[in-house]
């Protein structure tokens, strides 16, 4: 070992009896050698580390984690069972710690090259904190966290939650906005799918078969382990990708439980996120490029106002909150934030290019892929955004029909056209919407009424395609259809939403209707920025004279995100899944709701991947009061939900008990309040206002 500089790098390896699926693992044998040895052999060979220890605690159980470690000559120390980031913040400042490696006891396959490179990552880049771990790139157990002495102080001093009392770093990953942390990416692919850890028996059995295959001398590097689990015979049980992921995240529900329980009882801390608001909104007006991320929809003074990171179904605010997520960036991340197979396709073409001179070949790749699934795309263009993808149907409608008018039935974007028609028309001129007729989602009456008046002036009818009744969205769509055909207007579906949610088809695919036009978005390619239009042959070879051109609609990253979003959705249960997480929530929450006789002041509507939840006047409050206190106590809990549940893939069955209990001290707080009437005297912010309110309920 040599030291870093001037600075002492000390190895801190987490170590005790107490787990609950394998009491003793730390010191279950491999290959001869116990499980602690290989994590202490491990950060021994690393270059970079000045001094091991071995942290456990003061129970009586792991006192043969002390005889261990004694009858080894391995520095020991010990302090609280629960309070883990005491232990580790005291054994750093007795062994005179500048820089801290935090390993744990259960991780034999450690590599000591991988520890270096993460001790060197934080050096050069000067990190608070650094790891391999977030997000997940390198197979579970191999995992390794540096960071400093003041960082960990800090996290000593201000951490305050049961989870980041109990699991040392993650105060510092919440607050990354007020640390530099930095992440070494594993430079293979798919790695994170494997599982060197250790938790269960059938982990140790592995373990013991891989070690088997791996030489005593030199100690083995990832590489070996990955290719002697590779030779494993059959008989050896190896987790799958999406079984070794869940694995991976078992501990959090657990945590979040823990932290609820303290949330419950304590005010919500926004005071970065409040001090920020007037800086930016003097930079940038709204403080957000989206009216529906801004502060116009939400509780200022009780909510987030700026996001740092996020990471599956979660994210944490610039003040270090951690939520789940049912927002979901408004449904453009389908998979979860930092999906590894989708990033990982984007930094191999990072090393390629993003943007070039011509047209790429990615682009036809991706355009294959539609036509394949999507049953209406025989031609497809490429936009960046919904509002590009639903402006370019009009404007091929109108070319392709030689009509002008047009009638629409949702919200399709922020061109004149449209949002003229709504109370946001400011700076629109009236002649740009005057040919645009809106109509409620399903009222087929007036859309009959209209093309029997102004058939021969009617461009195209646009409709998002959502009914909650699969059998009466078939009937109405297919009527539609029919009607729009007699009167020679095209059919547009406005699948910004439903596309890659309702089925991989879309809308079309799920109803089983085929429109002309389609506009596509959003979860398309997991929050990368990208859209299309796609449509019949005939009617897109209108674009060969329609001008339609952008300089980044071919941009590379995001269509090789939009492919590996789609590979996944072939190859998981990913649709079947948000289906299915979003059906348990809803009937969770009906049953709350009717538990506390609130069925007639909130209701949820939709399909179960996107439920919107819809709130009613009370005759004590207002709808908007209603919302508003919803919004803010959720929020306080760790639940960021606006006016919907936007499910994606990384949503799963312990994230619908977790914001199920949320939703359970929320519902009867506001029953209490509606009882009393004293609702509105509970705010200390002011009621939310609706954006202005397009979609049905």
């Amino acid at each position: 070992m040599t030291s870093n500089g001037s600075k002492r790098v000390v190895a801190l390896i987490q170590a005790r009896m107490g787990s609950s699926r394998l009491p003793g693992k730390v010191l279950e044998e491999i290959s001869g050698r116990t499980v602690l040895e290989w994590c202490v052999d491990a950060a021994r060979n690393s270059s970079r580390v000045d001094a091991v220890c071995v942290a456990t605690s003061q129970e009586a159980r792991d006192d043969a984690v002390f005889d261990w470690c004694r009858a080894n000559g391995v520095e020991l120390y010990r302090g609280s069972e629960s309070d883990v980031l005491a232990r580790v913040h005291d054994a750093a400042r007795a062994l005179s710690a500048d820089v801290v490696v935090r390993l744990t006891g259960d991780c034999p396959m450690l590599d000591p090259a991988v520890i270096d490179q993460v001790i060197w990552l934080q050096e050069l880049t000067g990190a608070d904190y650094a790891s391999n771990t977030h997000p997940s790139t390198w197979p579970d157990g191999l995992d390794v966290e540096v960071f400093t002495f003041d960082a960990l102080s800090r996290a000593h001093a201000e951490a305050r939650l049961p989870s980041e009392r109990e699991h040392v770093t993650r105060w510092m990953r919440a607050n990354a906005s007020r640390l530099r942390t930095e992440t070494l990416v594993c430079p293979l692919p798919g790695l994170h799918r494997r599982r060197w850890t250790l938790d269960e028996p059938e982990d140790l059995a592995r373990l013991r078969a891989i070690a088997a295959c791996l030489p005593s001398s030199p100690r083995p590097g990832y590489l070996d382990i990955a290719g002697a689990e590779d030779a494993l015979s059959e008989g050896v049980s190896t987790p799958g990708g999406s079984e070794a992921i869940a694995q991976r995240n078992a501990q959090l529900p657990a945590a979040l439980m823990a932290d609820l329980e303290v949330r419950a009882w304590a005010p919500g801390n926004y005071a970065r996120s409040n001090a920020a608001l007037a800086d930016v909104e003097a930079r940038v007006p709204l403080a957000s490029q989206t009216f529906s991320k801004s502060r116009v929809v939400l509780p200022v003074g009780e909510a987030p106002l700026f996001i740092s990171h996020g990471l599956g179904c979660r994210v944490w605010d610039i003040d270090g909150n951690e939520y789940v997520d049912l927002v979901s960036a408004l449904l453009a991340v389908s998979l979860g934030y930092c999906d590894a197979d989708v990033d990982e396709a984007v930094r191999r073409q990072t090393t390629r290019g993003i943007s070039f001179s011509l047209a790429t070949e990615l682009e036809f790749r991706l355009a294959e892929e539609l036509a394949d699934i999507v049953p209406c795309a025989q031609s497809v263009r490429f936009g960046k955004n919904g509002t590009d993808a639903t402006s370019a149907a009009v404007r091929v409608a109108r070319a392709h029909t030689g009509r002008d008018e047009v009638v629409v039935t949702g919200y399709h974007g922020w061109q004149d056209w449209y949002i003229g028609t709504t109370t946001r028309n400011k700076g629109v001129p009236a002649q740009s919407y005057a040919g645009t007729h809106r109509v409620a989602g399903d009222d087929l009456g007036k859309v009959e009424e209209l093309l029997a008046a102004r058939g021969d002036r009617i461009a195209c009818v646009m409709i998002e395609p959502v009914f909650p009744d699969r059998d009466q969205g078939r009937a109405h769509l297919s009527e539609l259809r029919a009607l729009t055909q007699r009167h020679g207007v095209l059919l547009v579906f406005d699948e910004t939403v439903t596309g890659f949610r309702l089925a991989l088809g879309g809308a079309q695919e799920y109803y089983g209707v085929d429109p002309d036009l389609a506009a596509f978005g959003k979860g398309m390619a997991n929050g990368y920025p990208l859209s299309c239009l796609v449509g019949a042959a005939d009617i897109m070879g209108e674009m060969r004279e329609v001008f339609l051109s952008s300089t980044f609609g071919g941009e590379a990253a995001s269509l090789t995100a939009a492919l590996a979003t789609i590979a996944k959705m072939r190859r998981e249960p990913v649709i079947e899944s948000i289906w299915a997480t979003g059906a348990k929530l809803r009937a969770r929450v009906d049953a709350i709701v009717a538990e506390n006789g609130l069925a007639d002041v909130i209701s949820l509507k939709g399909v179960d991947p996107w439920v919107g939840v819809s709130v009613h006047d009370h005759d004590r409050a207002t709808a908007m009061e209603i919302r508003t206190f919803l919004m803010k106590e959720m929020m306080r809990l760790g639940v960021l939900v606006t006016g919907s549940h936007n499910i994606s893939y990384a949503h799963d069955d312990a994230i619908v008990e977790l914001v199920s209990r949320c939703y359970a001290r929320v519902v009867p707080a506001l029953a209490g309040h509606l009882e009393r009437g004293d609702l509105g005297d509970s705010f200390t912010c002011e009621v939310v206002r609706p954006v202005f309110q397009i979609r049905a309920g």
